[in-house]
């Protein structure tokens, strides 16, 4: 189940890279590469399903290692820094002990995962629109840059907004299952 969710996690950041991929394609080739999608194929969709995957993988990376101070900050915040047991030992003796809380907190990594990377995505995609805006060599109607290009400013915002709430959640839900798991099997 964990492997599903983390190949559903890369596909859907490697899927919203496409908002900065688009405009790049646009500047490199025009309308061209447009004609990809209106191909029909099936062997086309599942090469760019394989590239946006691929892609998804690659952006989860460069996320994560951007904006890894972040999780420290908050993991240092809710553990502390010399909390003993440490944040990894808690971790571990959840998942020795219960199945459905590990399960409950791959999905809170899995909105980590997806925040993080798709705010890196959408903050690329605000910088990416804006050549277009400017070259205005490419046929989109009037505009349609600068729009796209705030929308994922303002996406970018929220999702940058919303990560410390979602790191600082999950790491409390870890604190406090430890917790709860200790008490009900009389050891802490």
């Amino acid at each position: 189940m964990a492997t599903t969710n983390l190949i559903v996690d890369f596909l859907v950041i490697g899927v919203t890279s496409f908002v900065w991929i688009s405009p790049v394609l646009l500047i490199v080739q025009g309308n061209k590469w447009f004609s990809v999608f209106t191909a029909n194929s099936i062997a086309i969709g599942l090469v760019l399903l394989g590239f946006a995957y691929i892609l998804g993988i690659s952006i989860s990376r460069l996320a994560d290692d951007l904006l890894n101070r972040w999780n420290d900050k908050w993991c240092d915040q809710v553990f502390g820094k010399n909390a003993k047991p440490n944040y990894h030992n808690q971790l571990n003796f959840i998942v020795a002990k219960s199945e459905s809380a590990t399960d409950y907190l791959a999905y809170r990594r899995s909105i980590i995962r997806i925040t993080r990377a798709c705010s890196i995505n959408f903050l690329l995609g605000t910088l990416a629109w804006i050549p277009v805006a400017v070259i205005k060599s490419v046929p989109l109607p009037r505009g349609s840059e600068i729009a796209i290009s705030a929308l994922s400013a303002v996406i970018f915002f929220l999702l940058i907004r919303a990560l410390p709430v979602v790191l600082k959640g999950y790491f409390s839900t870890i604190k406090d299952i430890h917790k709860y798991l200790s008490n009900s099997t009389g050891k802490k």
